[in-house]
């Protein structure tokens, strides 16, 4: 009775784990989509506060995607942010210039539960960015220009008198 209980046992664990099983698989960004309609945006609130900017990925088709991580250019993969309906947004950081982006490869990976497959119209687009906060500009690109229209109006005062 024990050996039967033991067996019994290691088969409901066994299909548990075969039943658990999921398929990973890799869709590539075509280095376009995106491109021409992001928008800018520096508001967003589910957004990476930081000084570098972030760029806004929508994967589009994600019906059955259970989990999912991005990767620009061999950067360090970050994971997906929300899902609402078929879509998961990720936030990269730092923000990349377009011209530059042209030339980098963005994966994402994901994991989909077994016997489900990826939509077949799913896809990687760039929905909005923000280059970053440039910073409170130094004293001097400030003071400078100051002083210098200060000093022509005193010049141009001493003329006139």
């Amino acid at each position: 009775m024990k050996k039967i209980l033991i067996i019994t046992m290691i088969l409901l664990v066994a299909g548990m784990q075969l039943a658990a099983a999921e398929i990973t698989g890799t869709i590539n960004w075509d280095q376009s989509q995106g491109l021409s309609s992001a928008q800018y945006n520096c508001s967003d609130a589910n957004a990476p506060v930081s000084e570098d900017g972030y760029l806004h990925w929508v994967f589009l088709g994600a019906t059955n995607v259970t989990d999912a991580q991005i990767q620009v250019d061999g950067d360090t993969p970050v994971d997906y942010q929300s899902k609402q309906g078929n879509n998961m947004d990720f936030y990269t950081v730092p923000y990349y210039e377009f011209d530059t982006l042209d030339d980098m490869t963005v994966t994402v990976t994901y994991k989909l539960p077994d016997g489900t497959t990826l939509d077949s119209n799913a896809k990687i687009t760039l929905s909005h960015y923000c280059p970053g906060d440039p910073g409170i500009p130094e004293f001097p690109t400030i003071a400078l220009p100051i002083a210098a229209i200060i000093g022509l109006a005193f010049i141009f005062q001493r003329r006139k008198e």
